[in-house]
């Protein structure tokens, strides 16, 4: 596994996520965009090699909100199949 600096553009979603996990309304969003604003990533999200989004679908969206474009990850030496 290796850490990278990757365009969030560049990541594709895992379609196996549920789509509550980035419910906007929660308050568990809101506290994450809170804590992103004020001390950027701490926690790296986890790729598969061929760019699937493992682990990390609501970081990935709350750094794209907040105007990033790149994100830092882990990727994985396998694929998401």
């Amino acid at each position: 596994m290796d850490l990278i600096k990757v365009a969030i553009d560049k990541l594709k979603p895992n379609p196996a996520n549920p789509p509550q996990r980035v419910d906007k309304s929660k308050t568990s969003y809101k506290n994450l965009v809170s804590s992103i604003s004020r001390a950027g990533q701490i926690e790296p999200i986890t790729i598969s090699s061929d760019n699937v989004i493992v682990n990390g679908t609501r970081r990935t969206t709350v750094m794209k909100e907040l105007g990033n474009t790149e994100i830092y990850a882990n990727k994985l030496n396998s694929n998401s199949a």
